[in-house]
């Protein structure tokens, strides 16, 4: 493998596994990804590949979001999944997924950037 290819499988490569991984994929779950970007991409692909079904939640990268296999693309999430990723780290985005998320369902801030503040009562 050259070193162009392998790239994409360190630190951003790591960031998103890691985060699906925390999300425990499988077939028939519903994973929203918030943020479609350099990390939202590969977390897509992932859970494609897991036989789960990725949800995007994207304001401008759908056809991004569409050819890395996004089962769903949409610019509001509509709820009720099983889990979601945040990579758009804003305390907006973060309770918006903590939000879409059924009770018992995870939540995945893989990075942040700024203080978030997680609403706890979205959860009851």
């Amino acid at each position: 493998m050259s070193s162009a290819q392998a790239a994409p499988l360190f630190c951003a490569g790591i960031t998103a596994y890691t985060a699906v991984k925390r999300t425990h994929p499988e077939a028939g779950k519903k994973i929203a990804v918030f943020g479609v970007g350099g990390l939202g991409h590969y977390a897509i692909q992932l859970i494609a590949a897991s036989g789960a079904k990725a949800i995007a939640i994207t304001s401008r990268h759908a056809k991004l979001a569409e050819s890395s296999g996004a089962y769903q693309v949409l610019e509001k999430p509509e709820g009720n999944y099983d889990a979601a990723i945040v990579f758009a780290p804003n305390s907006s985005i973060v309770a918006n997924a903590a939000r879409s998320v059924k009770p018992g369902g995870t939540v995945v801030v893989p990075a942040i950037m700024d203080r978030i503040d997680i609403p706890f009562d979205a959860f009851t």
